[in-house]
């Protein structure tokens, strides 16, 4: 029998802070919402531990990975570490989309084929209605609910964006959650201009993320792990007796280990080349109720458009509008620098955008302003394993911007590879590996490679915004990318394919 090589020695950045636990800097909304009256000096690491599985990570995928571990082994013994507080990390400054992957079936069958393509989209789209059930039966107060959203195209060149899914979904005989919305349905919804067409999402949800968070940390408590916060992790190393995880305060020795750290653990060798991480940037208005009603605007359906760099926006229950953009801020060598927590020259492009889409409420000010990291692969499909330094150490990482409702897969995923299960969460698992090819160039290629496209998408699609032809040089870096956001980065893989 083949011993197995058991020698893992990570060493994790010096964590900074992304102001998620401090009043006075900027904050997400969705956190001030979530934390308000919230004990701020919960349990930290102290002194020596025995567990039997150590998530590092108390986002959504180590949340929910514990939550599905005692859900099958109540009496497992987990400690989860946070080096903040649970939730103000990526998993409390996204939209709060619960998004799934049928968008991506064309780039999913041409690379997987169709079995692995319908497994992968189907499962996404399941994980949706997995949250609904799990926030339900625990009483977790996240605002989880249907409501329209629209896939919208806001200049010519967009128009049609989403033809090859349905092409592709044809061929496969199988029917997107999507409609196509007549011209007077497309008025009756937006009100016409900067939209030039649109599909209307059958099955979009929506929460409040940082709730959710705080909910699944509350629920996990409850069935007895133990959650440690403002406790990062400094270094993990693998041991004859197990996998020693370590913070400034204490040790925890674990049978297993879970990586859910995203992009704060996106510098580790075994990641590096294969996450990209880059920023989503997000404004917030104040609650504006009467306005909304003023303008009809009350019922009106949340909005992604079409462009590379994409924009998105919501309306909240109490009459807020929460806007945002992806592919903002390049990080170099995989640095979760301040400019993930905000960024002035990225928030004022984003009002920008706001006002463009919404030029009603072209006056109106902006209560919250805050940035988010997230992780991308060149697939930008996640990746889901154990590493190649000790199999007692397992991960998730490259959620690529869809990692609400992706994480809640993710959790099923783990659970079953840390059970040593083979099942159909790891199917699901085995068939998004297939999505894993190519990797990026290294530093400093990647980021002047990243910050050129980024900057000749930007140009291309304001000058098609603005209806001019967009310089040649810019256009043809453009169509380097390959038509959804996702894609934006696979552009730098290119020369980089693994043989």
């Amino acid at each position: 029998m083949t011993s197995l090589r058991r020698n893992a020695d990570l060493t994790f950045r010096e964590w900074q802070s992304h102001g998620g636990e401090e009043r006075g800097k900027p904050r997400p909304l969705w956190l001030d919402e979530a934390l308000s009256g919230e004990d701020f000096d919960p349990p930290r690491l102290a002194g020596r531990h025995e567990v039997d599985v150590c998530i590092v990570g108390g986002g959504f995928t180590g949340l929910w990975t514990a939550n599905r571990l005692l859900e099958q082994e109540p009496t497992l013994r987990i400690a989860v570490l946070e080096a903040s507080l649970c939730g103000s990390g990526a998993s409390g400054r996204n939209s709060g989309a619960v998004s799934h992957w049928w968008g991506r079936l064309p780039s999913l069958y041409a690379a997987a084929g169709r079995e692995n393509a319908l497994k992968i989209v189907r499962a996404g789209a399941d994980a949706v209605a997995d949250m609904g059930v799990f926030v339900e039966e625990n009483g977790i107060d996240c605002g989880y609910r249907q409501i329209p959203s629209l896939w919208s195209a806001t200049t010519p060149q967009q128009v049609g964006a989403w033809n090859p899914m349905f092409a592709v979904a044809e061929k496969l005989g199988v029917t997107p959650p999507y409609r196509e919305l007549s011209s007077a349905e497309l008025t009756e919804q937006v009100g016409g201009e900067p939209y030039k067409a649109a599909l209307m999402q059958l099955d979009a949800h929506h929460i409040q993320p940082a709730k959710l968070a705080r909910g699944l940390r509350r629920v996990a408590i409850e069935r007895g792990a133990s959650v440690y916060e403002k406790s990062p992790v400094t270094r993990i190393t693998s041991g004859a007796a197990g996998v020693s995880v370590r913070t400034a305060g204490g040790e925890v020795v674990a049978q297993h280990v879970v990586l859910g750290a995203n992009a704060w653990m996106a510098h580790l060798d075994e990641f590096r080349r294969d996450t990209m991480v880059l920023s989503s940037d997000v404004i917030a208005t104040a609650p504006i109720p009467e306005r909304l009603a003023q303008l009809g605007m009350t019922d009106r359906p949340g909005c992604i458009d079409s462009r590379m760099m994409v924009n998105y926006y919501k309306f909240t229950p109490d009459g807020r509008i929460v806007f945002g953009r992806g592919g903002g801020t390049v990080s170099y060598s995989n640095r979760v620098s301040g400019a993930f927590e905000y960024s002035e020259p990225q928030i004022r492009e984003v009002e920008k955008d706001f006002r463009f889409h919404l030029p009603a409420l072209a006056d109106v000010s902006f209560s919250h302003r805050w940035a988010g990291p997230v992780d991308r692969t060149p697939s930008g499909f996640p990746k889901f394993g154990k590493l190649s330094s000790d199999d007692r150490i397992h991960y998730a990482i490259g959620y690529s911007g869809h990692g609400v409702g992706a994480s809640v897969l993710g959790g099923r995923i783990l659970a079953s590879s840390v059970l040593g299960r083979r099942d159909q969460w790891t199917d699901v698992g085995d068939a998004l590996e297939v999505m894993q090819a190519g990797h990026y160039p290294p530093e400093p290629i990647r980021y002047l490679g990243a910050r050129v496209v980024r900057k000749s998408l930007a140009r291309t699609e304001n000058a098609y915004l603005a209806g001019r032809n967009p310089n040649p040089v810019d256009k043809s870096l453009s169509k380097l990318a390959s038509g959804t956001v996702e894609d934006v980065t696979r552009a730098l893989t290119k020369p980089f394919r693994r043989s």
